[in-house]
């Protein structure tokens, strides 16, 4: 499963001689508790902890989106980076 950044990626791209470069930042999902409810399953305390350096890791990037999977946990784990730049 796959939220929104974590490993650095990048990637450049040449457009009429000017050169950008998009940064694509991959995170996986925060520990969680397990419970036989695979989409709605939370964060462990474990979890809200590293989502929280999560959010401290990326509070000084540039971030124009964050993207997350459907499951509780995906999006538990990026929802503090999403209300740090004022997205949902």
């Amino acid at each position: 499963m796959i939220t929104f950044a974590s490993s650095q990626g990048s990637a450049s791209y040449i457009k009429g001689g000017a050169h950008l470069q998009t940064n694509v930042y991959l995170v996986r999902h925060a520990h969680s508790t397990y419970t036989a409810d695979e989409l709605g399953r939370p964060l462990s305390e474990k979890g809200i902890v590293a989502s929280e350096n999560v959010r401290r890791l990326f509070a000084n990037k540039k971030i124009d989106a964050v993207l997350s999977s459907p499951y509780k946990r995906a999006i538990q784990t990026v929802e503090c980076v999403a209300a740090e730049i004022g997205k949902k």
